[in-house]
């Protein structure tokens, strides 16, 4: 609303300065009387960032927040609300298998990391989705929602923490309401330049083009470098309280490993800066370079010593699970036997058409290993 506002507001404010005579409108356009509206906007805008700065749980970081915890969560609730309403056809029962091993995760990482003050005050609800999207995201109420895709992608339940505890993370720092605020600020400083660019570009046309221009360069050199500043903290302090509750923090690389190899595979890898997320491969590195770190966490609080084997070493052979081929296995038996349910002779040419689909089969495993697989 308050965009159209400032598109039909600088739109008339051009239609109404083109009428004026030329004396005044030199007046209005002297360096003195844009100095003092600048000077005006700025000393405004610097009162209103400054008096609504605030330090991030855990990482102390200083940042700008919009909104009191009680207005911001009345939004998180109204949204939860809104994508219960959505799911509402999708939701797991209480009673399956993955809902119960979603919960016991949730359960080991909250408790273990129950010193955290956010950790006490938010109440936390776990919703599993029927769907094979892979894919998990919290919201500020504590609403956690878990696709079906993602329980099947993982390779053992150290990732699934690893996932959930960088969700719980997200939370815990207050993400949602930092990225709304961010938002925010930002769009004040779009309606202010949209008013200008209607209100001074010579036609309509101009001013649409220059106006969409903009906010595609907004995005790309602010909004989402942002959001993708947001996704590593929560993948530092994920990571942590993955270490806290005794997970094999390995895993976490091991994940982003994966992810890096499934997008390869089906074709959807996006440049980093045109996401909202760093790069599978930025973030396996980030992970990597706090494994140490994470590792003597877990030393303090007196977890069991990490296997001698280290899971890392040996990711490679465990992709395969997430290749299309895989389902080769399970014909190719078929295409070799089934010939001696028809003939006890089967003929030279079937058995040299099965070993010819064979070796193509590992040639393809081959080339995936060699070309695809992000050493």
């Amino acid at each position: 609303m308050a965009k159209l506002i400032a598109l039909f507001g600088g739109r008339k404010f051009r239609f109404w300065y083109q009428t004026l005579p030329l004396k005044q409108k030199k007046m209005m356009l002297s360096w003195q009387n844009i100095l003092m509206m600048l000077t005006i906007l700025a000393g405004l805008g610097m009162f209103y960032y400054i008096s609504h700065l605030q330090e991030t749980p855990i990482t102390k970081r200083i940042r700008f927040i919009a909104f009191t915890d009680e207005q911001f969560m009345k939004i998180a609730n109204f949204e939860a609300k809104l994508q219960e309403n959505m799911k509402e056809n999708l939701f797991l029962p209480a009673t399956h298998p993955s809902y119960i091993r979603v919960i016991q995760i949730m359960e080991c990482l909250v408790h273990k990391n129950w010193a955290l003050s956010n950790m006490k005050t938010q109440k936390w609800k776990v919703a599993i989705l029927d769907s094979f999207d892979i894919n998990a995201y919290v919201l500020a109420s504590g609403h956690v929602f878990v696709n079906v895709g993602l329980l099947n992608f993982v390779q053992n339940d150290d990732q699934l923490a690893f996932v959930l505890a960088h969700e719980i993370a997200h939370s815990l720092l207050g993400h949602a309401a930092e990225k709304v605020s961010f938002a925010q600020m930002i769009d004040y400083f779009v309606i202010i330049v949209m008013a200008a660019i209607w209100a001074f570009m010579p036609f309509d046309g101009i001013a649409l083009v220059t106006q969409v221009f903009y906010e595609k360069v907004v995005q790309i050199l602010l909004d989402s470098p942002y959001s993708r500043k947001l996704e590593r903290e929560a993948d530092i302090v994920g990571l942590e309280l993955a270490a806290k509750a005794c997970f094999d923090v390995r895993e976490g690389s091991n994940f982003w490993k994966l992810m890096q190899f499934h997008e390869k595979l089906k074709g959807t890898e996006t440049p980093e800066w045109l996401s909202t997320h760093p790069s599978n491969v930025k973030r396996q590195e980030l992970i990597e370079h706090f494994i140490p770190k994470a590792i003597s966490i877990r030393e303090q609080y007196h977890c069991n010593p990490l296997s001698e084997n280290d899971p890392r070493d040996f990711c490679l052979f465990s992709f395969l699970h997430i290749l299309p081929f895989h389902l080769f296995f399970f014909t190719l038996p078929f295409l070799i036997f089934a010939p001696f349910a028809v003939s006890p002779f089967p003929s030279i040419l079937y058995f040299s058409l099965s070993f010819f689909a064979l070796l193509i089969f590992s040639s393809l495993i081959i080339w995936y290993i060699l070309f695809i697989f992000p050493f």
